[in-house]
């Protein structure tokens, strides 16, 4: 996943900026060589100057609402105001990525903090300069040499700016929780035979016995899924006060617009019931077989990963080979396995140095390959498309497609091991995300007070059985382990997007089986995005079936069961 901790008001004020340099920046020849970039090791941090930032950006709104400046002066202020703002995001990210690196480091705990707290001002301050900018008098100039022509027609309507201090009250609001969430995972202790301990020197004690230690991790889930519960239950309360506010029928409605898809919450709801129609019943078939018990990953260094998707990647050539040598040779990825790192892994994007980062927690096990694999396919469309982010989900199918595409260029052994594993997870994607979808959309379907955080239990145990992933025996884990679904909180509405994108991989997948090469030409053929819309760019650029066609998850079904089958 792409991650960006802000709320959806901010998400579509920066896929506007970040359209900015991929209609000014993005073209077909970008090589590894010669960029101005800094090992991400030797990237200096420091707090942006907020103050410094917000009276440059409010001078010149000021100019250009009172038609001061010449083009030449328009453009240069705004590249200046626009190089501050980029430098902003960088810092922002690279705080976040080195707290996810060790969640114990309380600088930059309290720096991530300091980005959430006033990245909503900041967001403010951008939307209302493309306000400014497209309603001054040299507007269409002013959009052709610095914008890219887009900002007059996006704008030119609004008199202010959408984000009104009510909306940007709201907006903190929600950092605020999203940052009480971090930190009370961040240190989490539970009472162990009769005094608090944390749980992370629990988890390398080696004197706990099995059994004791289901029963710690029984505590833990116990105690913060009341703890988190509490807090996304207030956020949900935002959120739904926040869609009100814009006048939207439910929150649900307005984030799918947010994420800028072309398919509804209706449709969406749809595929989830199919899923559960068609992939259900192949997960509690699998498990009766006992596939999930017998599947296997042996232990895996940090070297050899890196080494086998470098094998791969400079097999499959071109733009993913490319973009591997600026990701080795800027180490702009962090996949070292320790306890200390954050539950997340997530792919970023350093606007001033214009290159992705990507982040995964690693265990130490050969899955992590396809961790690193799905969030590298993320690294290659940032990259080539200086991080367009127009939809989400063909962001997705570039993750997921990468994963497949790794199996046939893997060794004998390892591409065994790995595809069983990811034939199954293919299932277990489809069912859990769809069923998280499911989550999602009970929850925001009523008042936030109407519900209570074990009521939210309750809802993740009976989905967890109606999808077929409930292990007998483990209701007390399904049931309150909802909150390790980070997505839940930092991107609602994000997870049918594994779904729908997992349809598209999938079939990249089958076409690499039949024809060697042709699911990579497949993958290739959609990476220059040359349609904002996802529907449009799987069949008019990949050739891929409609994941919302009447047969889809139908034939995906088949399709897994062929695979598995044959092994």
């Amino acid at each position: 996943m792409q991650s960006r901790k802000a709320t959806v008001i901010g998400i579509l004020v920066f896929v506007a900026a970040l359209a900015i340099q991929f209609l000014l920046q993005r073209d077909d020849t970008r090589s590894a060589a010669g960029d101005d970039m800094p090992k991400f090791s030797e990237i200096v941090y420091e707090r942006p100057d907020l103050e410094t930032l917000t009276g440059d950006f409010e001078a010149l709104i000021g100019d250009l609402e009172a038609d001061r400046l010449s083009v030449k002066e328009g453009t240069d202020r705004l590249e200046t105001v626009y190089a501050q703002y980029s430098d902003f995001w960088t810092m922002s990210n690279v705080a976040e990525l080195r707290y996810y690196h060790d969640i114990t480091d309380a600088y930059y705990a309290d720096e991530t903090d300091w980005f959430l707290e006033n990245s909503p001002v900041v967001d403010q301050l951008f939307d209302r300069l493309c306000v400014a900018c497209a309603n001054c008098a040299n507007a269409e100039e002013l959009d052709e040499a610095f914008w890219g022509g887009w900002l007059v027609d996006a704008y030119q309507d609004r008199e202010q700016s959408s984000i009104d201090e009510t909306l940007l009250a709201m907006s903190r609001q929600e950092n605020a929780l999203l940052g009480e969430y971090r930190k009370a995972l961040s240190d989490p202790t539970v009472t162990w035979q009769g005094r608090e301990r944390s749980y992370w020197e629990l988890q390398e004690d080696d004197s706990l016995t099995e059994d004791q230690w289901a029963q710690i991790q029984a505590l833990y889930y116990d105690k913060y899924s009341r703890i988190a519960g509490d807090i996304y239950l207030r956020l949900v309360a935002v959120r739904q006060e926040e869609a009100a506010y814009l006048g939207c029928d439910s929150y649900e409605d307005y984030a799918y617009a947010a994420f800028g898809r072309d398919y509804s919450p209706e449709q969406g709801r749809a595929l989830v019931e199919e899923i559960r129609a068609e992939l259900a019943p192949l997960y509690r078939e699998l498990d009766l077989n006992g596939r999930w018990e017998a599947l296997y990953c042996g232990e895996m260094e940090e070297a050899e990963v890196f080494s086998a998707l470098k094998r791969a990647a400079k097999d499959m050539g071109g733009t993913i080979w490319r973009a591997f040598q600026d990701m080795e040779a800027y180490e702009l990825y962090d996949i070292t396995v320790s306890e200390k790192k954050g539950n997340v892994s997530y792919a970023c994007y350093l606007y001033s140095y214009e290159n992705p980062f990507i982040f995964v927690k690693t265990e130490g096990f050969s899955d992590d390959l396809l961790g690193f694999g799905h969030e590298f396919g993320h690294f290659v469309d940032a990259w080539y498309n200086y991080n367009a982010t127009d939809s989400e989900d063909l962001a997705e199918v570039f993750s997921q497609g990468m994963e497949y595409l790794l199996l046939s260029r893997l060794p004998e052994e390892l591409r065994e091991e790995l595809t069983e594993y990811k034939l199954l997870d293919a299932v277990d994607t489809f069912t859990q995300q769809a069923s998280f979808a499911a989550f999602e959309h009970e929850v925001y379907a009523r008042p936030a007070d109407q519900w209570t955080p074990e009521d939210l239990n309750q809802l993740s145990l009976e989905l967890a059985r109606d999808f077929g992933y409930l292990v007998e025996g483990q209701e007390d884990y399904y049931a309150k382990s909802w909150f390790d679904v980070n997505h839940f909180f930092d991107s609602p509405f994000y997870v049918i997007s594994y779904c729908v994108a997992n349809d598209a991989a999938f079939r990249i997948y089958a076409l690499e089986c039949a024809e060697p090469g042709a699911g990579l030409e497949c993958w290739n053929q959609m990476l220059p995005r040359e349609s904002q819309s996802f529907l449009e760019t799987v069949a008019d650029q990949g050739g891929l079936e409609d994941p919302f066609g009447a047969d889809s998850v139908r034939q995906i079904a088949a399709l897994l069961r062929e695979k598995l089958g044959d092994r």
